[in-house]
């Protein structure tokens, strides 16, 4: 027999949201999952390449970049604050977009590393939260590793 055992996790989720955000913007729901999508497509299941996604003035540019291929999209926004350079795992962000049932949500973005908060335009229905990753660690896993002379760790003592 098997046993099913729920653990309650005590955890205070508003502590990562921010009261300030370097970008907010607001995007049609629909278009960004589609967009999504096809940048995926050259991603591949054993690939762990993340979506970019670079928003400035009125755009945001949605690509992906792999051995397959390339995909780069734009997609219109209204954008308050500073233009930003992200990247996300496509498929978390593609679980939240597609139980969201607003045509236009809005996506709070508190730096490159932190935290993106997505919310209904008007309303507080639905609050959702996808980190981003770290861009530099794929660029060091993809290099021509040949160049660079490698050292040997020394063990601790």
């Amino acid at each position: 027999f098997a046993t099913v055992q729920d653990y309650i996790i005590a955890f205070n989720y508003k502590s990562i949201y921010s009261d300030k955000y370097d970008v907010e913007i607001i995007i049609y729901t629909e278009e960004l999952m589609e967009s999504i999508e096809r940048a995926s497509l050259v991603i591949g299941e054993e690939r762990k390449s993340p979506v970019t996604f670079n928003i400035k003035e009125e755009e945001m540019i949605v690509s992906s970049k792999t051995e397959i291929g390339n995909v780069v999209e734009s997609i219109q926004i209204e954008k308050e604050g500073s233009d930003m350079t992200l990247s996300f795992n496509s498929r978390f962000f593609l679980d939240v977009l597609k139980n969201i049932d607003d045509e236009k949500i809005k996506i709070s973005f508190s730096s490159q590393l932190g935290p993106c908060v997505i919310e209904p335009v008007n309303g507080t229905e639905f609050s959702y939260v996808v980190l981003p990753v770290r861009t530099d660690w794929y660029e060091r896993k993809n290099r021509n590793w040949n160049n660079y002379r490698l050292y040997k760790a020394r063990p601790v003592s």
